[in-house]
């Protein structure tokens, strides 16, 4: 399954989309990044996204992959964590990567 079709299977895409960008924009403001918060609609609650256990894996050792080629300093200091958070809007649980090519040409 493609990476946006996590978002278009919820019941409300928009609002899932607007919830998951609502929290980037709060993560870059707290980094000191611009980032129009006025292109995000107002935020309601909404169900967590599943996504599996494999699958933020799989999205974790790819950034690691990119962070040790282009942001060493930045690799270094979270290339030992084990664990990542998820995004707010999704919930890990246990299963193998279902939406994402797993080979290195990604």
């Amino acid at each position: 399954m493609h990476q946006l079709q996590c978002f278009a299977a919820q019941a409300s895409t928009r609002l899932a989309i607007t919830v998951y960008l609502a929290a980037v924009h709060a993560e870059a403001l707290s980094r000191g990044y611009n980032f129009d918060g006025s292109k995000v609609d107002r935020v309601r609650a909404v169900p967590g996204i599943d996504v599996t256990s494999g699958q933020v894996n799989c999205k974790w050792q790819h950034l690691l992959r990119r962070l040790a080629a282009r942001s060493p300093l930045i690799f270094a200091k979270c290339g030992d964590l084990a664990h990542p958070r998820c995004h707010p809007v999704f919930r890990s649980r246990p299963g193998p990567a279902s939406w994402e090519r797993l080979s290195d040409g990604f």
